[in-house]
């Protein structure tokens, strides 16, 4: 696992050039879910080069709900230029679903590129949903069958199921989707940023769908594909096909066998990023949760406030990610 040492501070450019460096390498990096500046300063301290943003992670920022395409444009590009600016994290925003036709894609790649993300995959899911395309009450919870129902790792599943509805939604047609990101590599303007497809591919159509659209979105110019719960022969299949940089999210990063084979395994078949999930998003909602309820029911029974103070981080974590050392510098520059 590739982790940087160095605290650097980068342009977009610069962050473009790395995120692309890293696909070209030979290692495979890990990436968390960033969804604000101090999400996003937490993944760079602890030695993260790249975040995703995802679409998931922008509903629940903006709306609180679930993922069902309620989040606008401007709402997504102004938290993405909010996370870009106070990090030099490579943003990787996944999941958008074009906010229309190509043409709207093209004004989607625009906003976003000026946000100063590093790059965009976009979906050929058949969005937003239409009436009577989704599932009441969500999708039924799906367990890999090495997971208890009970353990952490199926909680876990449970509720990225719950909060995910659009997965096996109809992927649109492959003519369609192949002149949405022709569309989005003609409104790039820095050469620099990365566009790439993001594909449910595995979920609604299997590997041979998946394998056909894969390199028909190669061929159209896609510079990286985000592949959504694929197993681990779909990866070798798909990039047997179009050796196009392969970002997996869902289920593949996971193994029981021999510690270190299954990095192996994932760059041979050139992963070279890899999701790392969104665990850290749905943990702080957790803490948050566990911290206001001690509070609450503290208070019932007559406890001090100063008694029932959860857990902080300590004073130099916190200065760290504040950048406090920053401000203190410029204050001192230029305002004395």
């Amino acid at each position: 696992m590739r982790i940087n040492t160095k605290e650097t501070i980068m342009n977009a450019t610069e962050r473009r050039k790395r995120f692309r460096a890293i696909l070209a390498g030979d290692e495979l990096v890990y990436a968390p879910h960033v969804w604000d500046p101090v999400s996003a300063r937490v993944a760079e301290d602890l030695g993260f080069e790249v975040g995703v943003f995802s679409a998931h992670a922008a509903e629940w920022m903006v709306t609180g709900g679930i993922e069902m395409c309620r989040v606008t444009l401007t709402e997504l590009a102004e938290q993405a230029r909010r996370i870009c600016r106070a990090s030099s994290i490579s943003v990787l925003v996944t999941g958008p679903f074009g906010f229309g036709n190509a043409l709207n894609v093209m004004r989607a790649v625009e906003e976003l590129e000026n946000a100063g993300i590093s790059a965009l995959g976009i979906e050929d899911t058949a969005l937003p949903l239409t009436f009577g395309s989704v599932m009441e009450g969500g999708q039924k919870p799906v367990y890999d069958a090495d997971l208890k129902a009970d353990s952490d790792a199926a909680k876990a599943v449970d509720v990225f199921r719950l909060i995910n509805r659009i997965d096996d939604q109809p992927m649109l047609p492959l003519e369609e989707a192949i002149g949405r990101y022709r569309a989005a590599l003609a409104a790039r303007q820095d050469p620099s940023f990365v566009i790439g497809a993001r594909s449910n591919m595995f979920v609604v159509g299997g590997t041979q769908e998946a394998v056909r659209r894969a390199t028909a979105y190669a061929k159209a110019g896609a510079e990286a594909i985000w592949l959504t719960s694929p197993t681990r022969e779909g990866i070798e299949a798909v990039h047997q096909a179009t050796k196009v940089p392969l970002i997996p999210g869902g289920g593949i990063l996971k193994d029981t066998t021999i510690p270190g084979s299954h990095e192996k395994f994932l760059i041979t078949n050139g992963v070279r990023i890899a999701s790392a999930g969104g665990a850290n998003f749905t943990t702080t909602v957790k803490a948050n949760y566990d911290a206001l309820l001690a509070l609450r029911d503290g208070l019932r029974a007559g406890k001090s406030i100063d008694a029932l103070r959860p857990p902080v981080p300590s004073v130099e974590i916190m200065a760290r990610i504040m950048r406090v050392s920053q401000d203190d510098e410029w204050i001192k520059k230029f305002m004395n």
